[in-house]
């Protein structure tokens, strides 16, 4: 059975969160890595609208719409500038094992605080506890290597 996620707290702005855990190789600062949190909670959020969504599409919590496709191994789900926070617009595929064991991967694009742009990758496993999501790419120009609880 996975475990079943809980969003420890809703915030208004992506610097409000604590920020991703760098990894070897990140070159991205504290404000680039609250927003990456910012980012994996999005996509939590979102998941968690799509299993109680029978309609195929849906608002983001703070704007923004996502879509589902259902496949038989994968569930898809598009996401149009979804916002979890006030400031950070996230776009881009996150992909769900229809069987709820394995991983989730999302390739996303953040428009975050004053425009500052990236593409990222995130990955987690469904089951387990204290799973930890994955997180790599850039932001503002800056190659971001990180960790943070999973959604």
């Amino acid at each position: 059975m996975p475990q079943v996620a809980l969003v420890p707290e809703f915030y208004g702005h992506a610097a409000d969160l604590a920020p991703a855990r760098a990894l070897a190789g990140n070159r991205a600062g504290d404000a680039r890595l609250r927003i990456a949190a910012a980012a994996v909670m999005t996509l939590g959020d979102v998941i968690v609208r799509v299993a109680e969504n029978s309609t195929g599409a849906g608002p983001g919590l703070r704007g923004g719409r996502f879509h589902v496709l259902r496949r038989s191994a994968t569930i898809r789900v598009g996401l149009e500038n979804v916002r979890w926070t006030e400031d950070l617009a996230v776009s881009g595929e996150i992909d769900v094992p229809a069987a709820r064991t394995g991983f989730v991967y999302a390739r996303i694009r953040l428009v975050g605080p004053a425009d500052l742009r990236g593409l990222l990758v995130v990955h987690w496993p469904l089951a387990g506890p204290n799973a930890r999501a994955a997180i790599s790419g850039t932001l503002g120009g800056a190659i971001l290597r990180a960790v943070t609880a999973a959604p």
